[in-house]
């Protein structure tokens, strides 16, 4: 298993057990008023209250997210990480810092992504889609084993949805995991691996 958790409740936000099981090379969604909870505790921003989580084989629950992140683990918030001052293509080299042929390897994912016509746009002028798929490229360049994303459906169709995990599939085929906590409808056409339900909170 790529990743593996059990709660006795989520930071006290939820009532119930809670666990979940991702292998390598899957798409996972964690669905319900739940899922925040579940991306808080997977990125480390919050404690589980009881269990542990593991990753590739080694517990990782009291690991800080910077820690978790070194490990292979890529996060996602709610909140975009786009700069707007920037072009689609600068957001994608800055996102890569110091690492050589950077201006090559963003161009790169641009067009894994479908987004080479846009490289001269500023983010807010793409639509929500294509949004979703910039903070992927992003994600992306450091060839993360595990993606966790908090809440990437908001302001998109089901069958925006659908393409956005297909965008997902391109890094999965390859070993890359992925845990997308959703609320609201799952999509028609089931193209996740695994789902689990959160719906009892108390928050």
């Amino acid at each position: 298993m790529n990743l593996r958790l059990r709660a006795d409740r989520l930071s006290g936000r939820t009532s119930e057990p809670f666990s979940l099981e991702l292998s390598a090379g899957e798409v996972g969604i964690v669905l319900g008023e739940g899922a925040p909870s579940a991306f808080r505790v997977v990125s480390g921003a919050d404690p589980a209250a009881g269990g542990a989580l593991f990753f590739e084989g080694k517990e990782v629950t009291r690991w800080p997210t910077f820690q978790r992140s070194r490990a292979g683990m890529s996060f996602l918030g709610e909140r975009s990480s786009l700069v707007d001052r920037l072009t689609v293509r600068e957001n994608v080299v800055m996102a890569l810092g110091a690492v050589q042929r950077r201006a090559a390897e963003a161009d790169k994912l641009l067009e894994q992504l479908g987004l080479s016509a846009s490289a001269g746009a500023v983010p807010s002028s793409l639509a929500t889609i294509d949004r979703r798929r910039l903070e992927l490229a992003r994600a992306m360049v450091l060839n993360p084993k595990l993606l966790i994303w908090d809440r990437p459906n908001v302001g998109l169709e089901d069958l925006q949805m659908i393409s956005l995990i297909a965008s997902l599939r391109k890094y999965t085929e390859t070993g890359m995991s992925a845990l997308l906590m959703v609320i609201g409808a799952l999509p028609e056409g089931r193209p996740q691996d695994r789902v689990v339900v959160v719906e009892n909170t108390k928050i």
